[in-house]
């Protein structure tokens, strides 16, 4: 990802994603592999096996939202729902 450091919002936004990714590491290490896909699939080019990928990170969230009593609103705001959002959207011009 390029950034014009001249612009706030595109430096708070790659800050946010730093963030989202080193959590995701964490994560990972804590729960699986999960995590670390989301920071893999940022290296990704291919728009369809992002959105497979996806999928198959959501079946584990959605797994451990049940666990924890959680729903949709838990999901979406998921910061490794958030990385895979923002590779699509980045993919998608």
């Amino acid at each position: 990802m390029t950034i014009n450091n001249t612009d706030p919002k595109q430096r708070v936004r790659f800050c946010s994603l730093v963030h989202l990714a080193l959590w995701a590491k964490e994560e990972a290490q804590k729960r699986g592999t999960v995590g670390l896909h989301a920071i893999t699939v940022q290296d990704a080019c291919n728009l369809s096996d992002v959105v497979k990928s996806f999928a198959l990170a959501m079946d584990v969230l959605w797994a451990e939202a049940r666990e924890r009593g959680e729903g949709t609103a838990w999901i979406n705001r998921h910061p490794i729902v958030t990385l895979f959002i923002d590779k699509l959207a980045s993919l998608n011009g």
